[in-house]
């Protein structure tokens, strides 16, 4: 595109648009829509008290203008509890904010809160292990599933730890297949019970011994 001169309907020395898009003011940025068929022009006159946006159809030269009070937000000072840096303990935690206007007169104060749960590190005490059937018969299949909480029983809510299925003791035997990792705090695996007997699982999280499940073969 030229730098100088006239651009179709636009002259490009003083970013102004000619006629029938000849709209004033000081450009501070025109969008086309995806079709080529409208035009958005923004205003940036720093002294006045207003903006307008104008709005133009390309293949008629008729145009709307949108225009917006400066002045229309109020300041104020914002205060927001815990103070922003602070690292949150885990377990249930309440956040706030409140709102106090510079015009208390034709402005009320507005304050908010939501709870969230900071979730901490790995409890193996907490973490539980479940299948999905307590009895089978010697060759049969269960799904062993660990989930992971921290000290406060909430589930861990994503995945990463080193996590492998074990017998710690009993009579039946078996084996676990690979262990899957849900991403979500929990980890499963499928145990095949090999003989007749009791088994009792536990799970090894990253190298540490964490609950243990027991589980029977007729």
């Amino acid at each position: 595109m030229q730098s100088t001169g006239v651009n179709g309907n636009c002259r490009m020395e003083t970013q102004s648009f000619l006629a029938p898009f000849d709209l004033g003011g000081s450009l501070a940025g025109i969008d086309i829509s995806p079709d080529g068929n409208t035009l958005a022009i923004a205003d940036q006159s720093e002294s006045s008290t207003s903006n307008w946006i104008d709005v133009v159809d390309l293949t008629t030269g008729t145009s709307r203008r949108i225009t917006f009070d400066r002045g229309s937000y109020e300041t104020g000072t914002f205060t927001y509890l815990p103070k922003a840096g602070t690292v949150l303990a885990a377990g249930n935690q309440t956040l706030s904010v409140a709102f106090l206007p510079a015009d208390t007169t034709d402005y009320t104060t507005a304050a908010g809160s939501t709870n969230i749960i900071v979730v901490g590190r790995v409890s193996r005490s907490k973490s539980t292990i479940a299948v999905s059937s307590s009895s089978m018969t010697a060759g049969g299949e269960t799904m062993v599933t660990l989930t992971v909480r921290d000290a406060y029983g909430h589930q861990e809510l994503r995945g990463g730890l080193a996590v492998r299925f074990a017998l710690e003791s009993g009579s039946a035997g078996g084996r676990f297949s690979h262990v899957k990792d849900h991403r979500d705090g929990t980890y499963t695996a499928t145990f095949t019970a090999t003989a007749a007997g009791s088994d009792t699982i536990t799970t090894i999280i990253d190298g540490h011994p964490s609950p243990r499940n027991r589980r029977r073969s007729p």
